[in-house]
């Protein structure tokens, strides 16, 4: 079924793609030339910081029971806290809409909740969605009038947004084991896909409400042969027409799938067309795949050095320091739990290479870069870790 590599790394994990089995590549290289000295310039205390989000000069934090917080980052070494709304639930994610200046939260228990950010030091809210019993909202993103939201072991939740005091569930699709992230994938080749991880989170179907009344299109898993059975993945939903997502099967089989981000028009990956995925596998690394065809990725290379992975960001031209001199350089920033920020050279991503770690206090779990060189690192407890690109150093 699959022609066997020659790999230099002791540990090989197995994938199954699109029902193929296939070998993982070897673990990237590490390129010892990179250091970071006295990086850190700011902290932000936080209560437990599950996740930031840039909006231009402001960061958004998720701070679970402690609700949103908004901090003013035009100076990066001295952020300045200016509003605090508590959303009565547990703060998991966060995605803004530029077009109405509005945010959406996933707002765990209490669902999908929505604010307007049009004076950033007064969130005012607009509206709020009871995903229902077992749901629980961990990821959401947007794409016009339609809210996408991770929720648990409830599945996919399609939600329509264009009445934003009213937001209506429209579609749900379960997933097997615990929806955890969302990904959109808009207009490939006139088609709209959904990517959903699908991890191994505290699901239990047992006591389940499958929407007796009908009210909302279900898909269960005993209705579709396209779930790779017992495993975790990234599951892929065509959704060109939004309230009818079909699942298209599990395309990647994986350990624990935590995060997945797909990244079109790299130069890094081939310029225009290009279609690279990078999946955080929360207990087997990072990988990065070729996403042109999305029914059929071709895995391209894999990390894995300790830790537990979990969102993982690309930037272009980051830029660092070698000798006085300000250079640039394509990047991936993955938060790693306890194992720190991972920094990550994918100029090639068929031979990604270790640059650096930044140290972090707490636990690692979510990342932003502004102006492609201040880092922004979710540390959990331990809140919300400042970092200065130009203090990352290349020796030679």
């Amino acid at each position: 079924m699959f022609e066997k590599k020659n790999l230099s790394t002791s540990s090989v994990r197995m994938l199954m793609v699109a029902g193929v089995v296939s070998l993982s590549l070897p673990s990237c290289q590490t390129d010892n030339t990179f250091i970071q000295k006295n990086a850190k310039v700011a902290h932000i205390p936080t209560d437990q910081a599950e996740e930031v989000l840039l909006i231009k000069d402001y960061l958004v934090v998720s701070d679970e029971f402690a609700g949103l917080k908004i901090y003013n980052v035009s100076d990066p070494k001295a952020p300045a806290r200016v509003a605090h709304v508590n959303t009565g639930g547990i703060v998991e994610d966060a995605f803004y809409r530029p077009k109405g200046k509005v945010l959406f939260v996933a707002n765990g228990r209490k669902g999908l909740a929505i604010y307007g950010l049009s004076d950033m030091a007064n969130p005012a809210f607009l509206g709020q969605v009871d995903l229902g019993s077992g749901s629980y909202a961990v990821s959401v993103k947007v794409d016009g009038n339609r809210a996408y939201v991770a929720a648990g072991g409830a599945g996919l939740f399609v939600v329509d947004v264009s009445n934003l005091s009213n937001p209506v569930v429209c579609a749900r699709r379960n997933t097997r084991y615990w929806s955890e992230d969302i990904e959109l994938d808009l207009n490939v080749r006139g088609r709209d896909y959904v990517y959903a991880c699908d991890g191994q989170g505290p699901n239990d179907y047992s006591n389940y409400d499958e929407d007796p009344d009908n009210a909302i299109d279900n898909v269960t898993p005993a209705d579709s042969a396209e779930f790779v059975d017992n495993a975790s993945g990234v599951l892929l939903f065509e959704a060109t027409k939004p309230c009818c997502p079909k699942l298209k099967g599990n395309i990647l089989a994986l350990e624990d799938a935590e995060r997945f981000t797909m990244n079109r028009n790299l130069r890094c990956a081939g310029g225009s067309g290009s279609a690279l995925g990078v999946v955080s596998d929360r207990y087997a690394g990072i990988e990065i795949w070729n996403f042109s065809n999305p029914m059929n990725p071709k895995l391209m290379d894999h990390f894995m050095s300790g830790g537990n992975y979990f969102e993982a960001q690309v930037v272009e031209d980051f830029q660092y320091k070698k000798g006085d001199k300000i250079e640039t350089m394509d990047l991936l920033f993955v938060t790693a739990g306890r194992d720190e920020l991972k920094i990550i050279d994918i100029t090639n991503p068929r031979n990604i290479k270790l640059l650096t770690s930044l140290e972090t206090p707490g636990f690692a779990q979510s990342v932003e870069v502004k102006d492609k060189r201040w880092i922004f690192v979710a540390d959990g407890s331990k809140g919300v870790q400042v970092y200065d690109g130009h203090k990352i150093r290349r020796l030679r």
